[in-house]
Protein backbone atom coordinates (compact mmCIF):
# COMPACT_ATOMS: atom_id res chain seq x y z
CA UNK A 1 0.00 0.00 0.00
CA UNK A 2 1.85 3.23 -1.17
CA UNK A 3 1.56 6.25 1.11
CA UNK A 4 0.78 8.43 -1.76
CA UNK A 5 -2.31 6.50 -2.70
CA UNK A 6 -3.59 6.78 0.51
CA UNK A 7 -3.49 10.41 2.16
CA UNK A 8 -4.79 9.09 5.79
CA UNK A 9 -1.72 6.84 6.25
CA UNK A 10 -0.41 8.80 9.23
CA UNK A 11 2.03 5.41 10.27
CA UNK A 12 3.36 2.46 7.98
CA UNK A 13 2.83 -0.99 9.48
CA UNK A 14 5.82 -2.96 10.22
CA UNK A 15 6.37 -6.69 9.51
CA UNK A 16 6.19 -9.17 12.20
CA UNK A 17 9.93 -10.10 11.26
CA UNK A 18 12.87 -7.85 9.62
CA UNK A 19 15.00 -10.04 7.60
CA UNK A 20 18.42 -9.75 6.92
CA UNK A 21 19.50 -6.80 5.42
CA UNK A 22 20.35 -9.24 1.96
CA UNK A 23 16.67 -10.75 2.07
CA UNK A 24 13.42 -9.32 0.72
CA UNK A 25 10.89 -10.57 2.98
CA UNK A 26 8.04 -13.15 1.90
CA UNK A 27 5.00 -11.36 2.18
CA UNK A 28 1.56 -11.03 0.27
CA UNK A 29 -1.47 -8.51 1.16
CA UNK A 30 -4.93 -10.30 0.49
CA UNK A 31 -7.31 -8.98 -2.33
CA UNK A 32 -9.97 -9.19 0.40
CA UNK A 33 -10.90 -6.63 2.69
CA UNK A 34 -12.00 -8.60 5.99
CA UNK A 35 -14.08 -7.79 9.20
CA UNK A 36 -16.88 -6.31 7.35
CA UNK A 37 -14.88 -4.54 4.58
CA UNK A 38 -12.62 -2.22 6.70
CA UNK A 39 -9.32 -4.55 6.98
CA UNK A 40 -6.95 -6.11 4.69
CA UNK A 41 -5.18 -9.35 5.88
CA UNK A 42 -1.53 -9.35 5.57
CA UNK A 43 0.89 -12.59 5.16
CA UNK A 44 4.68 -12.55 5.97
CA UNK A 45 7.55 -15.05 7.06
CA UNK A 46 7.23 -14.75 11.08
CA UNK A 47 10.17 -15.61 12.35
CA UNK A 48 13.16 -16.02 9.58
CA UNK A 49 12.86 -19.86 11.02
CA UNK A 50 9.52 -21.44 9.31
CA UNK A 51 6.83 -19.13 11.43
CA UNK A 52 4.38 -17.83 9.56
CA UNK A 53 3.04 -14.13 10.58
CA UNK A 54 -0.83 -12.85 9.82
CA UNK A 55 -1.90 -9.04 10.42
CA UNK A 56 -5.35 -7.59 10.07
CA UNK A 57 -4.57 -3.88 9.32
CA UNK A 58 -6.89 -1.42 8.53
CA UNK A 59 -5.50 0.58 5.35
CA UNK A 60 -7.47 4.14 6.12
CA UNK A 61 -5.90 4.31 9.53
CA UNK A 62 -2.26 2.59 8.66
CA UNK A 63 -2.61 0.38 11.66
CA UNK A 64 -2.29 -3.37 13.19
CA UNK A 65 -5.83 -4.43 14.27
CA UNK A 66 -4.54 -7.60 15.35
CA UNK A 67 -1.38 -10.05 14.98
CA UNK A 68 -0.63 -13.59 15.04
CA UNK A 69 2.34 -16.10 14.69
CA UNK A 70 2.08 -19.18 13.84
CA UNK A 71 5.18 -21.04 14.91
CA UNK A 72 6.87 -24.28 13.02
CA UNK A 73 4.39 -23.91 10.05
CA UNK A 74 7.77 -24.98 7.77
CA UNK A 75 11.12 -26.49 8.88
CA UNK A 76 12.75 -23.80 7.26
CA UNK A 77 12.47 -20.06 6.63
CA UNK A 78 9.20 -19.14 4.64
CA UNK A 79 10.27 -17.72 1.28
CA UNK A 80 7.83 -16.74 -0.58
CA UNK A 81 3.87 -16.38 -0.36
CA UNK A 82 0.70 -15.82 -3.09
CA UNK A 83 -3.43 -15.23 -2.42
CA UNK A 84 -6.09 -15.19 -4.57
CA UNK A 85 -9.90 -14.68 -3.87
CA UNK A 86 -12.37 -17.63 -3.50
CA UNK A 87 -16.27 -17.54 -3.06
CA UNK A 88 -17.89 -14.31 -3.59
CA UNK A 89 -14.54 -12.56 -3.33
CA UNK A 90 -14.03 -13.75 -6.71
CA UNK A 91 -17.59 -12.97 -8.06
CA UNK A 92 -18.57 -16.79 -7.56
CA UNK A 93 -20.82 -18.23 -5.14
CA UNK A 94 -20.03 -19.93 -1.55
CA UNK A 95 -18.45 -18.46 1.24
CA UNK A 96 -16.14 -15.85 0.22
CA UNK A 97 -12.70 -15.83 1.30
CA UNK A 98 -8.80 -15.73 0.54
CA UNK A 99 -6.46 -19.00 -0.49
CA UNK A 100 -2.83 -18.70 0.49
CA UNK A 101 0.11 -20.22 -0.67
CA UNK A 102 3.07 -20.60 1.27
CA UNK A 103 6.62 -21.83 0.20
CA UNK A 104 9.40 -22.49 2.03
CA UNK A 105 13.01 -23.04 1.68
CA UNK A 106 12.67 -27.13 3.18
CA UNK A 107 11.17 -27.78 -0.19
CA UNK A 108 7.60 -27.99 1.36
CA UNK A 109 4.67 -25.69 0.28
CA UNK A 110 1.27 -25.34 2.36
CA UNK A 111 -2.32 -23.74 1.48
CA UNK A 112 -4.11 -21.96 4.00
CA UNK A 113 -7.93 -20.43 3.29
CA UNK A 114 -9.11 -17.76 5.51
CA UNK A 115 -12.80 -17.19 5.92
CA UNK A 116 -12.93 -14.53 8.63
CA UNK A 117 -11.05 -12.20 10.37
CA UNK A 118 -12.63 -13.16 13.99
CA UNK A 119 -10.93 -17.06 13.56
CA UNK A 120 -7.61 -17.71 12.19
CA UNK A 121 -6.36 -20.95 11.00
CA UNK A 122 -3.95 -21.97 13.18
CA UNK A 123 -2.56 -25.13 10.77
CA UNK A 124 -2.79 -25.81 6.71
CA UNK A 125 -5.50 -26.99 5.22
CA UNK A 126 -2.81 -29.17 2.88
CA UNK A 127 1.05 -29.80 2.28
CA UNK A 128 2.63 -30.14 -1.04
CA UNK A 129 5.59 -32.02 -2.26
CA UNK A 130 7.33 -32.95 -5.20
CA UNK A 131 10.98 -30.94 -5.13
CA UNK A 132 12.56 -33.36 -3.31
CA UNK A 133 14.31 -31.07 -0.69
CA UNK A 134 14.92 -28.10 -2.81
CA UNK A 135 14.35 -24.77 -1.29
CA UNK A 136 11.21 -23.32 -2.85
CA UNK A 137 11.59 -20.06 -4.48
CA UNK A 138 8.59 -19.10 -5.90
CA UNK A 139 4.42 -19.83 -5.75
CA UNK A 140 1.52 -19.07 -7.22
CA UNK A 141 -2.40 -20.34 -7.43
CA UNK A 142 -5.19 -19.82 -9.37
CA UNK A 143 -8.55 -20.41 -7.11
CA UNK A 144 -10.36 -20.24 -10.60
CA UNK A 145 -9.23 -23.20 -12.40
CA UNK A 146 -8.37 -25.02 -9.25
CA UNK A 147 -3.94 -24.94 -9.94
CA UNK A 148 -1.26 -24.29 -7.45
CA UNK A 149 2.41 -24.17 -8.61
CA UNK A 150 5.62 -24.11 -6.35
CA UNK A 151 8.67 -23.70 -7.91
CA UNK A 152 12.36 -25.09 -6.72
CA UNK A 153 15.84 -24.09 -9.02
CA UNK A 154 15.43 -27.13 -11.58
CA UNK A 155 11.66 -27.68 -10.86
CA UNK A 156 8.05 -26.48 -11.39
CA UNK A 157 5.38 -28.56 -9.92
CA UNK A 158 1.54 -28.13 -10.73
CA UNK A 159 -0.98 -29.34 -8.17
CA UNK A 160 -4.56 -29.40 -7.47
CA UNK A 161 -5.85 -26.73 -5.09
CA UNK A 162 -8.18 -29.02 -3.55
CA UNK A 163 -5.97 -32.34 -1.97
CA UNK A 164 -2.36 -31.05 -2.98
CA UNK A 165 -2.53 -34.06 -5.63
CA UNK A 166 0.95 -33.48 -8.01
CA UNK A 167 -0.43 -33.26 -11.46
CA UNK A 168 2.55 -32.27 -13.39
CA UNK A 169 6.60 -31.52 -12.88
CA UNK A 170 8.24 -29.59 -15.39
CA UNK A 171 11.90 -29.15 -16.37
CA UNK A 172 13.22 -26.38 -17.06
CA UNK A 173 13.62 -25.15 -21.13
CA UNK A 174 16.61 -26.83 -22.82
CA UNK A 175 18.51 -25.70 -26.06
CA UNK A 176 16.12 -22.49 -27.10
CA UNK A 177 18.39 -20.29 -28.12
CA UNK A 178 20.52 -20.62 -31.71
CA UNK A 179 23.76 -20.55 -29.97
CA UNK A 180 27.25 -20.31 -32.35
CA UNK A 181 29.38 -23.53 -32.40
CA UNK A 182 31.68 -24.09 -28.89
CA UNK A 183 29.01 -22.54 -26.63
CA UNK A 184 26.37 -24.16 -24.34
CA UNK A 185 23.88 -23.14 -21.66
CA UNK A 186 22.22 -24.26 -18.52
CA UNK A 187 18.52 -23.08 -17.93
CA UNK A 188 17.12 -22.93 -14.24
CA UNK A 189 14.60 -21.57 -12.76
CA UNK A 190 15.52 -17.91 -11.47
CA UNK A 191 15.16 -17.08 -7.67
CA UNK A 192 12.25 -14.63 -8.62
CA UNK A 193 8.96 -15.06 -6.54
CA UNK A 194 6.92 -13.63 -9.67
CA UNK A 195 4.37 -16.82 -11.13
CA UNK A 196 1.35 -16.12 -13.27
CA UNK A 197 -1.18 -18.54 -13.70
CA UNK A 198 -4.06 -17.42 -16.25
CA UNK A 199 -7.52 -18.83 -16.22
CA UNK A 200 -6.82 -20.46 -19.39
CA UNK A 201 -4.12 -22.51 -17.53
CA UNK A 202 -0.82 -20.43 -19.11
CA UNK A 203 1.67 -20.28 -16.49
CA UNK A 204 4.59 -17.67 -16.90
CA UNK A 205 7.46 -17.70 -14.87
CA UNK A 206 11.40 -16.29 -14.79
CA UNK A 207 13.93 -18.55 -16.49
CA UNK A 208 17.90 -17.57 -15.74
CA UNK A 209 20.39 -19.23 -18.84
CA UNK A 210 23.57 -19.00 -17.82
CA UNK A 211 25.62 -19.29 -21.61
CA UNK A 212 29.47 -20.19 -21.66
CA UNK A 213 32.17 -21.21 -24.00
CA UNK A 214 32.94 -24.87 -23.57
CA UNK A 215 36.69 -23.97 -24.17
CA UNK A 216 36.41 -21.67 -20.64
CA UNK A 217 33.22 -22.64 -18.71
CA UNK A 218 34.60 -19.57 -16.02
CA UNK A 219 33.79 -17.15 -18.14
CA UNK A 220 29.83 -16.45 -18.84
CA UNK A 221 27.24 -14.23 -19.00
CA UNK A 222 23.42 -14.37 -17.85
CA UNK A 223 19.86 -13.75 -19.70
CA UNK A 224 16.59 -13.89 -18.18
CA UNK A 225 13.99 -14.78 -19.83
CA UNK A 226 9.97 -15.58 -19.33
Amino acid sequence: IAQRELPRFRTVPRLAYTPKRDELPAVAISKTLFAGRSVLLVLSDGDGRGGLAMQLIDPSKGSVKGESVVELVHGAQITCIATDPIGTAAGHGGVGGELALVGSRDGTASIWRFMSSHYLPLRPRVRLTGHGGSPIVAVGLNAAINIAATVSETRLCLHTLGNGNLIRVIQPPENFLDLPEGSEMTTTFANSPAVAISVQGFIIIVCETRIFATSNPSQHRTVVTL
